[in-house]
């Protein structure tokens, strides 16, 4: 007889339990419980325009089918300007060829295009360095992947 109330009060919850556990999972279609909460996703609007100082110079050595690399400088300037250094190594006359114009910034806001007078680059920017990229919506990858970095110089 001691034990019948604490049968019946885990009877009870037990059946309590299941019961909001039925309705929660009805109720995410908007109504009930979930009627009146936004719901919309959260945007993160924590972007490398937004987030990182990202204006300076930048340098690094570009893998190269014709040359033993390219060393690539790249200054981003407040006002959306760049100015690019190109200059291909062990090339017989070790060219090199600049590039300035204005960069702009990919819906995403961690990418950026360089538009020069030859169409236009693109990198991701991140804390302290910039990722060439390629064509597509997609980074270098295999063995060669981790070559396609610029380093922020420091001031």
């Amino acid at each position: 007889m001691k034990r019948l109330p604490h049968i019946v009060t885990l009877t009870i919850f037990v059946f309590i339990s299941c019961t909001m556990s039925r309705n929660d999972s009805e109720n995410t279609g908007g109504d009930g419980f979930m009627e009146g909460v936004d719901t919309t996703p959260v945007i993160d609007m924590h972007t490398s325009r937004i987030a990182l100082d990202y204006h300076g110079m930048y340098r690094g050595i570009l893998p190269c089918g014709t040359c033993e690399g390219i060393e690539t400088t790249i200054w981003l300037f407040e006002e959306y300007r760049f100015e690019k250094r190109l200059k291909y190594l062990g090339d017989e006359e070790e060219r090199v060829k600049y590039t300035e114009g204005y960069f702009s910034w990919e819906e995403s806001g961690g990418v950026i295009r360089l538009e020069g007078d030859h169409g236009f680059t693109r990198y991701m920017v991140a804390e302290n360095f910039l990722v060439h990229m390629e064509d597509q919506d997609d980074t270098f990858s295999g063995d060669l992947g981790d070559h396609y970095v610029l380093e922020k110089i420091p001031d």
